[in-house]
């Protein structure tokens, strides 16, 4: 025989009555399937935040373990995609009716994949924190967003333009008597040590951004994106670096120097002319080498 068991969620009522925004489970440990760019599928751990709202005042509670259900059947045997998650959304409100209408998931893991060095032929791995946001009301289409991080380096235009003044001055010490200079001496001074007086400041900078993305959206591009913040920045975090690759991002650093004003204007513009990105918001953060603190900048589309 069954035993039959209390169902306090169930069979008691609330003591205050109230409408609640969000419940569920935060940090829930699943594996995820994700595709790659050569059509494979690969597995990977991530974090999930599971919720419905409570619109019946009177019911003691959700059934959470619906939840957790729902989710751990479908991203541990499918490949994660905008149709999963939708059809994990309407199994919450499915198995809510009458005390939900709205259901929310955020999954979060790295994502991982090999980047090409800037010069040699070298390649190495980099991992990428995104974030999947899924929001559905009842008889409604779902909102979909993506979040992703990419580290870059931005050199101070400040530091760059006082940095040229000192080298000027140096120069001009080192030569100011001279009526005849040849260009053989110039490239000679240029390669010695001592020809440097002062060389800007640069630090590791953060892009955090989230896109809504089209409703038609059938598949996860992950790189894509990527590739389309990296490149909007220019000086992207390097990993494998050979002295060539170092040279270049030398190189690259000199010909991007950007205040956090720049970056968020650059990710704006790019980002604007995306025409699959409905919305989207952001925020770049540059760990200051000249500060204990950071120079931060947040942007939004059609922000006036």
């Amino acid at each position: 025989m069954t035993r039959k068991m209390p169902d306090v969620a169930s069979a008691e009522k609330a003591e205050f009555r109230g409408k609640l925004q969000w419940v569920g489970m935060d940090k829930v440990e699943l594996p995820v399937q994700l595709g790659t760019a050569h059509g494979n599928l690969v597995q990977t751990a991530a974090e999930t935040d599971i919720y419905v709202n409570l619109v019946d005042e009177t019911a003691k509670g959700i059934h959470m373990s619906r939840l957790f259900l729902a989710a751990t059947e479908a991203l541990g045997d499918s490949q994660l995609s905008p149709v999963l998650i939708e059809k994990i959304l309407n199994e919450f409100l499915d198995s809510h009716q009458g005390i939900s209408d709205e259901a929310k998931i955020e999954v979060r893991f790295d994502y991982l994949c090999k980047r090409k060095a800037l010069k040699s032929s070298n390649q190495a791995w980099r991992t990428y924190p995104i974030r999947l946001i899924g929001f559905k009301a009842k008889d409604q289409d779902m909102k979909l967003e993506m979040g992703i991080e990419v580290q870059y380096s931005s050199t101070c235009p400040c530091s760059a333009a006082l940095s040229r003044q000192m080298n000027q001055e140096k120069f001009k010490a080192s030569f100011g008597d001279k009526e005849n200079l040849s260009v053989e001496e110039v490239i000679d001074w240029l390669g010695k040590k001592e020809a440097v007086a002062a060389t800007p400041h640069a630090q590791r900078s953060l892009a955090s951004v989230v896109i809504q993305l089209d409703n038609e959206t059938k598949s996860f591009d992950f790189e894509k994106y990527i590739d389309l913040l990296e490149n909007t920045m220019s000086t992207p975090v390097q990993a494998a670096v050979k002295r060539e690759d170092e040279q270049e991002f030398a190189r690259l650093n000199a010909e991007n120097l950007m205040f956090s004003e720049d970056a968020s204007r650059r990710l704006q513009k790019a980002l604007n002319e995306c025409s699959e990105v409905l919305d989207f918001h952001g925020k770049v953060s540059h760990f200051e080498s000249l500060h204990p603190h950071d120079a931060v900048s947040s942007f939004k589309k059609n922000y006036d």
